[in-house]
This record gives C-alpha cells, sequence and structure tokens, in this order.
C-alpha cells in the first residue's frame, strides 16, 4: 500500500496531486476517467467527492492490486491509445503518466492527451514533472523526464484554446 511502489514520495504527496487533477471535477454524479490509474488510488478522493469514478491501466498485474485494494472499484486494463473514440466521461485525468524516461516521452505524452480530450465532454486534467525535487537521487533522476512547462504551455494553448496551467501545488 505504499506510495512508493507506483512512485510517489509519499502519501501526501500523492493526496496534492489527486486532489489537483480532481480540483474542477467537483460536482457530485460526473464521470471521470482515471487514465494510468495504477492501484486506483484516487479512488478514494473520487468517491468522497461524488464523482463517478472508472479507472484504466495498461498493466494488468498493477489492476489485480486496485480490484484487490478496492474491490467495489470500476477499473479495466486498458492502454488510453487503444481506446475507443468518443467522448464519454465528463472529465478525463492523469497522473504521474508522463514521469518516465521512455523513447520519445513528448510525443507519446501528447498522443496520450488527444486522447484524452477525445473522451473528455468537459475537460482534462493531467500533470507534467518539470523540475526534479532537490533531494532526489541521480540514479533515480536518470530514470524520470522532465518536460519543458513553457513549450507544453504553449502547444496547449495553440492546440486546445483553453487551458488553465496550475503550479501552485508542489
Amino acid at each position: 500500500n505504499a506510495p512508493e511502489i507506483v512512485g510517489w514520495s509519499s502519501k501526501e504527496e500523492q493526496e496534492i496531486l489527486f486532489e489537483a487533477a480532481l480540483w474542477l471535477a467537483s460536482a457530485p454524479g460526473l464521470s471521470v476517467l482515471d487514465v494510468g490509474c495504477g492501484r486506483a488510488d484516487m479512488y478514494p478522493l473520487a468517491m468522497e467527492k461524488g464523482l463517478v469514478y472508472k479507472g484504466i491501466d495498461y498493466n494488468p498485474n498493477i489492476i489485480n492490486v486496485a480490484q484487490q485494494k478496492y474491490p467495489e472499484v470500476s477499473v479495466e486494463t486498458l492502454d488510453v491509445l487503444n481506446i475507443d473514440a468518443g467522448a464519454d466521461y465528463d472529465w478525463v485525468v492523469g497522473s504521474g503518466l508522463f514521469n518516465i524516461a521512455i523513447k520519445d516521452p513528448a510525443n507519446y505524452a501528447q498522443a496520450v492527451v488527444a486522447k484524452m480530450y477525445d473522451k473528455a465532454k468537459i475537460g482534462v486534467a493531467f500533470n507534467l514533472l518539470t523540475d526534479y525535487p532537490e533531494d532526489l537521487a541521480q540514479s533515480d533522476i536518470e530514470t524520470l523526464y522532465k518536460h519543458d512547462a513553457a513549450k507544453w504551455l504553449s502547444y496547449l494553448i495553440d492546440t486546445y484554446t483553453k487551458v488553465i496551467c496550475r503550479a501552485d501545488y508542489m
């Protein structure tokens, strides 16, 4: 159950990030798709807000953990890039999706965000790693990808027009 297992430094950090992701999804009854849900740890906060929660992750092992941890949660093994087209959810959110150093991380993130927008009726919320914590070990830094916030903001405004960028919660 430790947040470190899925890449967060603490439970408090995880909760701050989830609260920021659900910041505007605050009306009870709204539906939320949590992309890359992992263990579905966002689920309790979504329930507390009265949201209808669905989580997807491409890793079947972590989906099994989510189902054991929250037996009533709606989760599915699915890669967001393979999801059917069409706006099915009020909000589509993702936390920590784009932090791992992979081949061509910026293009991958843009493709995922485009798919998230396609699935959302109201909006999309996601976070990006834009700097490394001062106390982070070099071995950890080598596994992460730091995004250029200014380039992302420009891209999002050019592509989606209505954008809120928050840098006030960590």
